[in-house]
């Protein structure tokens, strides 16, 4: 008499498109905001865009009065990476459920930040030192 054994193979879990919504936007592909699942596609997700605004922080320079992009978290990150490309010095400020963070000069004078993000929506800004409005590319990113 034989014995079959039979194993269940976890299939691995089908890549999740991210929703991508510019009608916030003040100009076409600038400016857009992103609801991120596990295993978004693609991956990095990018946002445009010009830093700086009319309002002033201590710690992360001047900001726009609304957020640059907001994002959704739909279910938590063991590990998510936002970083930012900008022919100028920029900095990163990102407001959400777990606090507010300010990035600058990580990646030499570029901001990067980087761990768990736990679901729920947040707030980004892309600003700078001197209101001198680089244009700047957000990346968001499973990969580490």
């Amino acid at each position: 008499m034989g014995v079959a054994l039979t194993v269940a193979v976890p299939q691995e879990a089908e890549a999740q498109q991210v929703s991508v919504d510019c009608s916030r936007a003040n100009y076409s592909g600038d400016y857009c905001d992103f609801v991120l699942p596990p295993r978004f596609n693609p991956d990095p997700v990018t946002g445009t865009g010009v830093s700086g605004g009319p309002d002033y922080t201590n710690d992360c320079g001047y900001v726009d009065t609304t957020p640059d992009h907001i994002v959704t978290v739909t279910k938590g990150f063991s590990y998510l990476r936002a970083y930012v490309d900008s022919p100028g010095d920029v900095t990163l400020l990102v407001t959400g459920p777990d606090g507010r963070f300010c990035r600058d000069d990580v990646n030499g004078l570029l901001p990067v930040l980087y761990g768990s993000w736990p679901p729920g929506t947040y707030n980004i800004w892309i600003g700078d030192w001197n209101n001198s409005n680089f244009p700047y590319t957000l990346y968001l990113t499973e990969i580490q």
